[in-house]
């Protein structure tokens, strides 16, 4: 019934149906207020006419005791008084013309009149007699008592009578017809608020029950779309819950789609991803696992990660993972281990998202193993060449320096520009071999660090002092420290690092240029900044260069030449400090590198 229709029309029906029986019964209380209006006067009509028959009455009376008073006065005094009732019974026949709407009432009016011609005639008579001189005043007298009024008088008797009972029936009916008016008013009224009240609850009901049905069905499909369940058929008709309804059908095949492409995805994904609660339990994790640690996915739901990582290990994979839910945006990266269902380890780098709303770690681990192996392998490689290339460029630097200084021997002055060179090298490579196993040391953890309280311009004025030198022969002028802080580290790996900042800010500034030194001091934190007004560096090499043998394309682009390790060493001398190195800079306009050292010794070992 209501298929064909929107919920738009469904609801004006259900205001339009009852305002449509609401005017019918107004249309017919209307008519029984008319009908009663037109009772009403009728009433009035008769009581008008009944009120006229009452006058008539009283001319009637009078003129019999003027006809019958025994001591009339003289014909010059009753003659007036006669024709005066005469042309009043005759002009009396006027009030004819009153609306008769009861027949009794019809009735009453011509008898009344019938008794009018009567008293017009016996007037005449009356009047005839006394005017007679023929006939003298006993006789008249006689004559007048012989024409008797009996007829008249009975007449008068019988009209009076039906003018008190159609009296006494109009005053009964009265009070009747208002009780009626009154009870007929009040049930169309009840009758038509309780059709209204019937036809609109039964409308309501029909409407509430299909849209609410329908809807229901909508949201039951809704629920299925969460569960990944089959829905119900799509509805019929073309209203806007029909719409809607196939738009949910629409929307769970686009969902399907992208469901199997995520699937297949997840399935063939080199990476582990899963969820866990904030108890890290697992609440969800892809297919991979049985490939990367032979676990099945069902052995893994409700279980706890850390039944995964090894006890030396756990402690330190608890709170990164806390740590990372802690933070302003909670995301970040964390690396740990991995025991396998075969026994065997790996190490796995996480990709953690933290979502507070669900309380729900959503992480991707990327298997790592065999890059921390090559890196090791690397490490270890860097490490033998540097202790087996240490001796013997010591020794050829040595035996160079001694050909050139003339001890073996006066050479020519082709031989010293070519041992010169290769003096210039060999000292290149030294530096190369320093750094190597200076680095080899820190990130082994091997260097042993003498922190102490101490003045962060004194580490500033060591390493300008040391680049004095530098400096003036690269015409760059520096500027600085104009602050100072106290900070906790080791004042020769300190001055180290500055010392290797200080450098490159003068390898690359322009000629005639300015370096700055300055101290920032925070919270718990002190920044030492050195500022440049060199090149400047890429955003996208930012945070390269403090890698080993990494270089901005600035600085390869440079007639300077680097080991590519002074910034890797800064890096580690830092990070051993338990502080952290950045540079902010923008091209073409200069570069500010800065070490963050905690101001405590409680900062520097957390």
């Amino acid at each position: 019934m209501f298929a064909s229709l929107t919920v738009t029309q469904k609801l004006l029906i259900l205001v339009v149906v009852p305002v449509f029986f609401e005017i019918v019964f107004f249309i017919g209380l209307s008519q029984v207020i008319s009908d009663k209006q037109r009772q009403q006067a009728d009433l009035q009509a008769s009581k008008a006419v009944l009120l006229k028959l009452h006058e008539f009455e009283s001319d009637v009376a009078r003129g019999i005791l003027v006809i019958t008073n025994p001591a009339n006065p003289s014909p010059d005094i009753i003659i007036p008084q006669l024709r005066n009732l005469k042309r009043y019974f005759i002009v009396g026949a006027q009030w004819r013309d009153l609306e008769r709407l009861d027949p009794e009432l019809s009735e009453i009016v011509d008898d009344s009149q019938s008794i009018r011609r009567a008293m017009v005639q016996y007037l005449d008579d009356i009047e005839k007699t006394i005017t007679d001189q023929k006939i003298d005043a006993n006789e008249r007298q006689k004559r007048f008592s012989t024409k008797t009024l009996a007829g008249v008088i009975l007449n008068m008797h019988e009209l009076s009578q039906k003018i008190v009972r159609i009296e006494s029936r109009l005053l009964n009916e009265e009070p009747a017809q208002l009780a009626n008016f009154r009870h007929t008013t009040q049930t169309i009224i009840l009758s038509g608020l309780l059709a209204v009240t019937v036809i609109q609850t039964i409308l309501a009901m029909l409407l509430v029950r299909d849209i609410l049905g329908r809807l229901q069905r909508i949201e039951r499909n809704l629920h299925l779309v969460s569960a990944y369940k089959p829905l119900a058929p799509v509805q019929n008709g073309n209203d806007e819950i029909a719409r809607l309804d196939r738009v949910v059908h629409e929307t769970n095949e686009i969902l399907g789609e992208a469901r199997h492409r995520e699937l297949a995805i997840l399935e063939n994904a080199a990476d582990v991803i899963c969820s866990f609660d904030e108890k890290l339990r697992f609440t969800g994790v892809s297919a991979t696992v049985n490939r990367l640690w032979s676990y099945t996915q069902e052995e893994l739901l409700g279980s706890p990660l850390m039944a995964l990582v090894p006890k030396s290990e756990q402690a330190n994979s608890l709170a990164d993972f806390v740590r990372i839910s802690t933070l302003p945006s909670p995301q970040g990266e964390l690396e740990n281990v991995i025991r396998c269902k075969d026994g065997g380890f790996r190490n796995f780098s996480w990709s953690v998202n933290w979502s507070q709303s669900q309380k729900t770690y959503f992480c991707v681990a990327h298997d790592v193993t065999e890059r921390r192996a090559l890196e090791k392998l690397k490490q270890q490689f860097l490490s033998m060449v540097s202790h087996d290339l240490r001796t013997p460029v010591t020794a050829t630097s040595n035996s160079i320096g001694l050909l050139i200084r003339g001890e073996r021997g006066k050479l020519s002055e082709g031989v010293l520009k070519i041992l010169e060179r290769t003096e210039t090298s060999i000292v290149r490579l030294t530096e190369l071999v320093n750094d190597l196993l200076e680095l080899d040391k820190l990130e082994a953890g091997k260097l042993v660090l003498n922190r102490a309280p101490l003045r962060a311009s004194a580490v500033c004025v060591s390493a300008k002092e040391a680049l004095e030198a530098m400096a003036n022969s690269a015409y760059v002028k520096v500027v600085g420290p104009a602050e100072d802080a106290t900070i906790f580290g080791d004042e020769l790996r300190l001055v180290q690092a500055v010392i290797n900042l200080l450098s490159n800010a003068i390898k690359f500034s322009p000629k005639n240029g300015t370096v700055t030194l300055a101290i920032v001091r925070s919270a718990n934190h002190v920044e030492l900044r050195i500022v440049d007004e060199g090149p400047g560096i890429p955003q996208e090499d930012a945070n390269l260069i403090f890698e080993k043998f990494r270089q901005s394309a600035t600085a390869k682009q440079s007639s300077m030449k680097s080991t590519g390790l002074g910034l890797a060493i800064v890096k580690a001398i830092a990070e051993a400090h338990g502080g952290e190195v950045g540079v902010d800079s923008e091209v073409g306009k200069g570069s500010t590198f800065w070490i963050r050292i905690p101001t405590s010794s409680e900062d520097a070992t957390s």
